[in-house]
């Protein structure tokens, strides 16, 4: 069972909700919309989308909380492997260790990608 199958949400585009989100609120404060988004930025918005389980942690909660905060919650609910790497990642976002990953790449890019399903199903 994932995470996100308690809630009975069927998987929606994570980038499409991001950014029709951030249309509402450029529109609010006169700031230019999204009209076209390249596949490098869809790839990077991704990306940021997944990192430290920020957006799984608003999507199963409803709250907004810090980075760091919500990768603690994200790690709690992760296998030990994935919950070491998103760790990796905190500490490297808090400046407590040096944020290099080249010797982790193939192990963050899967638990973006598994976060990235959380994040879709929990919506």
């Amino acid at each position: 069972m994932s995470p996100g199958d308690d809630l009975g949400f069927h998987p929606v585009d994570e980038i499409s909700e991001a950014v029709a989100a951030f249309n509402v609120a450029a529109s609010e404060s006169g700031w230019p919309q999204i009209r076209v988004l390249s596949k490098a930025r869809r790839s990077a918005l991704k990306a940021r989308l997944a990192e430290c389980g920020g957006l799984w942690h608003t999507a199963r909660t409803g709250k907004f909380f810090t980075k760091d905060t919500a990768a603690t919650w994200a790690m709690r609910r992760l296998p030990d492997p994935d919950a070491m790497t998103l760790d990796h990642a905190r500490g490297a976002y808090l400046g407590e260790l040096a944020d290099d990953w080249q010797s982790r790449a193939g192990a963050a890019r899967q638990v973006a990608g598994r976060m990235a399903e959380y994040v879709s199903r929990s919506l």
